[in-house]
């Protein structure tokens, strides 16, 4: 979904809502309400975030994260990670 790419980012609701705006006037769509986007961004940022299988396996490599930390992974439950 476009808005939680977008969220990921450092972009304010509003840079986000005229960003899809204009993406959805150019595919001939209706254009979001702000506060549509506004939830939808807070709801995106509120979730925890989970680092991908390439992020624990370089923590192994460079010996961040014991070797376990692989399986534990593998296996579902790994903890969130902090948001920038």
């Amino acid at each position: 979904m476009e808005i939680e790419r977008l969220a990921d980012g450092s972009q304010t609701a509003a840079e986000i809502t005229r960003s899809v705006g204009s993406m959805a006037e150019h595919l001939g769509l209706r254009r979001p309400s702000y506060q549509q986007v506004r939830a939808l961004v807070c709801e995106h940022r509120a979730r925890p975030r989970y680092p991908s299988t390439a992020d624990v396996l370089l923590d192994v490599a460079f010996r961040v994260r014991p070797p376990e930390a692989i399986v534990t992974h593998l296996g579902g439950i790994s903890t969130p990670v902090r948001r920038k």
